[in-house]
C-alpha cells in the first residue's frame, strides 16, 4: 500500500512539473501580401492540439519548448514551425497554393469530341477507297497432306475401344454369381431345418 502511494505522489509531481514547463504561445498568420489569414489550423504536432486563427489571423495555442506547430489552410502551403523559433517573432508567414487548372475553350463555334468524331467518320464514307484486292496465295501440299492424314489418324483413334480381359470379366461375373446365390438360399424354401 505504501508503494502504491509512493507511485502515486511521484506520478502527480512529475506531472505538475511538466505543465509548469507548458506556456501559452500567441502568433498571428499572415500571407505574402501582409494580409492575415482566418481559419487557418494550427496543430500542435506533440499533443495533437487543434487551435483555428480568428478573423485577424491571431491564435493563441499551450505548447512547451520542444514542441512543433503545423499551420494548414486550404488557400496555402503547409508549414511546420518550431515554438522556440516563435518567441522571438510570432508572425508566421504562409506562401499560397497554386494550382494549374486546364484550359477551357467557350466559343460560339465549339465542337465537342463526339461531333468531332462524327465530322471524320461522315468524310471516311464520302472518301472513295479503291478496294484492297487480296492475292491468293497457294497452299503447301505437303502441308495439306500432313493435315489430311491428322485429321485421319485421328478419327480411327478416337473410334477404336479399349480391349477387355475376359480372364478379369470372368472373375467379376462369378462373384456376382456366389453373391446372387447366398440370397436365394435365404429365401428358399427347399431350406433344412434344424
Amino acid at each position: 500500500m505504501k508503494l502504491l502511494l509512493l507511485y502515486f505522489v511521484i506520478f502527480i509531481s512529475m506531472s505538475s512539473y511538466s505543465q509548469e514547463n507548458e506556456f501559452l504561445l500567441s502568433g498571428r498568420i499572415v500571407g505574402p501580401d501582409a494580409r492575415p489569414i482566418a481559419d487557418a489550423y494550427i496543430i500542435n504536432n506533440k499533443n495533437l492540439q487543434i487551435n483555428i486563427s480568428n478573423t485577424n489571423g491571431n491564435f493563441n495555442v499551450w505548447v512547451k519548448p520542444g514542441d512543433s506547430l503545423i499551420i494548414s489552410h486550404i488557400s496555402y502551403k503547409r508549414r511546420k514551425i518550431y515554438a522556440a523559433n516563435l518567441l522571438n517573432n510570432s508572425t508566421i508567414y504562409l506562401t499560397p497554393l497554386t494550382r494549374d487548372i486546364l484550359e477551357v475553350n467557350v466559343s460560339p463555334d465549339y465542337k465537342s469530341n463526339y461531333e468531332l468524331a462524327r465530322n471524320n467518320i461522315s468524310f471516311i464514307s464520302e472518301l472513295k477507297v479503291i478496294p484492297f484486292m487480296k492475292i491468293k496465295e497457294e497452299t503447301d501440299p505437303v502441308l495439306e497432306m500432313a493435315i489430311e492424314n491428322n485429321r485421319i489418324m485421328r478419327s480411327e483413334a478416337a473410334s477404336v475401344s479399349l480391349l477387355r480381359f475376359p480372364f478379369t470379366q470372368q472373375i467379376i461375373d462369378s462373384k456376382k454369381n456366389i453373391q446372387q446365390r447366398k440370397e436365394w438360399k435365404q429365401y428358399s424354401s427347399s431350406q433344412k431345418i434344424k
